[in-house]
């Protein structure tokens, strides 16, 4: 490091003063650092960070960087990178830091490489400076020199020749350049840069900086080739209407002031170190009345980061008028930090939108006419992974369903398994930035889906989403008919679903021949009720729809007549005992009811057994459960003079004895139709 770049406190102040803005108005320039050799420099906006050019004694243009401490400005430090680059024959200057201060864009022209000054950039990551690259779209044949982007980053202000290299200029024209300005498109491309209004590309324009509110402009200008630089003001206004020059330090005392930037009401600048034009000097900084100051802007500084960790996001941040749906900039958080700065006018209102590719988007309502402060959050946080919650039911009954539930992405068809996290209720955690298909499937289930969106804009990270599942059925029809005839009968039909909470009912006026038609579940066990006819038996009797592939069961009613036997199926007591079981009180009250409907009718309450255990034995047990069997009807209502309880022991076999199932059939309880009263 060369010595005249060493940095040190000053006993003093160094000021200066000169007559500016009115004819009694004096400004003071204070002394910036103690550098001697600068060519062009850029201040961060908290005025803290500085990068520089400066000539070397061989006429080489080198880049530094310094930080400002409680103890002052600190070391240069070369910015190798840069230097490395452009050093060896190389040219470069016109230094800007964007924003974030995470940035230069400068001009510079490769040795080996291009005859002309193309605008480069270079980013700072947690490592240090990258390698420089080219800015595509700016550049031109012809010289392109001194960048300025506004922030946000979609305009740019730079000078070049009006001409192109075809045309030979005159030696005193060929310092003469124009500030032009470039804007991106939709696509984050560069437009084709034009001039600006001609009332300001007058003389020699040395070089030119946009002041944060976008509209301001400094730069500086040799009315002629051979006089000294003056730095100018100029404001945009509407369209490409642009407020008349004025210079913004007053009459020009013979020295050289040039690279101007505008941060928070101060003006730095370069002056001179002699009346020498050879375009160095130190750099100096002034406070700035409210005629010549830049609009009053609002600094947003915070970070990016991933939700629930210390990850930072690189994130496309736009600010626009919600009035006119004007975009008025668009930022960028750096993928190192998570950082991010940008400046909106002080006066407005605006709307702040916050996206990165496989997160969520951000949304924020910025108003800065009443309160000039900052308003975004310090840490935006953003996150990549949503949790979708599905809740699968039985379309029918509403109940929560046992099922395979996944997700598939569009994209690359992989799958994503759920985890259960209640009944019927499944937890899915799904990257953003695709598409997914959430697939249920259940045993004896129609499957269903239905499609996820997870691209584009996603504010929410949870979500909650309902998947009913229809059950297969088959189409089954109940056929009722006389037991004597095979007439038609026109009969009450229940199907209670044992399976789950579900019955059918189909009146018997509504038959059709004696025929009812349903659609039962497949897999499904069902209780089948026959019964309400009047002058005939009840029945009832279990439909397997898991083993069964019928699909029509035909009931036959025993007319109640003198000498019929009515079957009572599902009559079941305790093992070796009398005692009724609970689960056979539904059958006997429908015996119950058959006697209340027909009321002349008499019974006999017919008990028998299976071939378990001696005669004798048999014979008590089936007296005493015939018995039982009446005692619950008369409890029931049902005058006992109507009944008359008989067993029958093993002696009235309906088949052989031969197995479990078999033994089954012969225990059973029947009513047998006496003669009526």
């Amino acid at each position: 490091m060369k010595q005249h770049l060493k940095l040190f406190v000053l006993a003093s102040v160094m000021t200066c003063s000169v007559m500016a803005y009115g004819a009694d108005e004096e400004v003071v320039m204070e002394r910036v650092g103690s550098w001697f050799n600068v060519s062009g420099f850029s201040i961060s906006r908290n005025a803290d960070y500085i990068v520089m050019s400066q000539r070397e004694a061989d006429g080489k243009e080198l880049i530094y960087e310094s930080h400002k401490t409680s103890d002052g400005w600190q070391v240069a430090e070369p910015i190798e990178s840069i230097n490395e680059m452009f050093s060896a024959g190389g040219s470069v200057g016109g230094l800007m830091l964007t924003a974030a201060s995470r940035r230069i864009f400068f001009h510079a022209k490769k040795p080996g490489e291009t005859e002309t000054f193309d605008i480069y950039y270079v980013e700072k990551t947690n490592k240090g400076w990258l390698e420089p690259k080219r800015v595509e779209g700016v550049s031109s044949e012809v010289d392109d020199t001194y960048p300025s982007l506004v922030p946000g980053d979609e305009t740019i202000y730079l000078l070049r020749h009006q001409v192109t290299s075809d045309v030979k200029l005159e030696k005193k024209e060929q310092d003469r350049k124009s500030i032009y300005r470039a804007q991106k498109d939709l696509k984050n491309n560069w437009k084709r840069a034009t001039p600006i209004n001609n009332t300001i590309n007058t003389g020699f324009i040395q070089d030119v900086k946009v002041a944060d509110d976008k509209q301001t402009v400094y730069y500086s200008v040799r009315t002629e080739r051979k006089k000294p630089s003056e730095i100018m003001f100029t404001r945009l206004l509407l369209g490409d209407n642009w407020l008349i020059p004025r210079k913004a330090l007053g009459e020009n005392d013979g020295y050289d002031y040039f690279s101007p930037q505008c941060v928070n009401d101060e003006l730095y600048f370069i002056k001179s170190n002699n009346k020498k034009q050879d375009g160095m000097g130190a750099i100096y900084v002034t406070s700035l009345n409210e005629e010549m100051s830049s609009f009053p802007t609002v600094a947003e500084n915070g970070k990016v980061k991933k939700l629930g960790a210390d990850k930072a996001v690189a994130a496309d941040i736009v600010m626009f008028d919600p009035t006119s749906n004007t975009v008025i900039g668009r930022y960028k958080s750096d993928e190192w930090q998570g950082e991010y700065h940008l400046t909106g006018n002080a006066d407005r209102e605006y709307i702040v939108e916050v996206r990165s590719e496989g997160y969520s988007f951000d949304s924020y309502i910025v108003n800065y006419k009443d309160n000039a402060k900052s308003q975004l959050p310090q840490t935006i946080e953003l996150f990549d992974t949503i949790q979708l919650a599905v809740s699968v039911y039985d379309s029918e009954i509403f109940r929560p369903l046992e099922s395979k539930v996944i997700a598939v992405r569009v994209s690359d068809k992989a799958i994503f398994r759920s985890k259960k996290i209640g009944e019927g209720y499944y937890l899915f955690s799904l990257p953003l930035g695709s598409n997914y298909n959430i697939i249920a499937t259940s045993n004896k289930f129609a499957e269903n889906k239905f499609l996820q969106k997870l691209e584009g804009d996603v504010i929410f990270s949870r979500f909650e989403r309902q998947l009913p599942l229809a059950p297969t059925k088959r189409d089954v029809t109940v056929k009722v008919v006389d037991a004597k005839t095979g007439a038609p009968v026109a009969a009450n039909v229940t199907l209670a679903n044992l399976s789950r909470e579900e019955q059918l009912f189909v009146d018997g006026a509504e038959m059709s021949n004696g025929v009812a038609k349903v659609k039962l579940r497949e897999g499904d066990i069902y209780d089948l009720i026959v019964g309400g006819a009047r002058r005939y038996s009840f029945h009832n009797r279990a439909l397997d729809m898991s083993k069964s592939t019928d699909t029509e069961f035909v009931v036959e009613l025993t007319p109640l007549e003198a000498g019929a036997s009515v079957r009572l199926n599902d009559i079941r007591f305790a093992t070796a005992s009398s005692d009724i079981m609970i689960e056979s009180y539904e059958e006997l009250d429908r015996g119950v009811t058959l006697l209340a409907e027909n009321p002349t009718l008499r019974i006999e309450i017919a008990a028998h057994t299976d071939n378990v255990g001696n005669a004798k034995y048999n014979m008590k047990l089936s007296e005493n459960r015939a018995l039982s069997v009446l005692n619950y009807l008369v409890d029931s209502g049902v005058d006992e003079s109507r009944l008359i309880a008989k067993g029958y022991g093993l002696t009235k076999p309906l088949g052989a004895n031969d197995t479990e199932e078999n033994k089954a059939i012969n225990r059973r309880v029947e009513f047998k139709i006496l003669a009526e009263e």
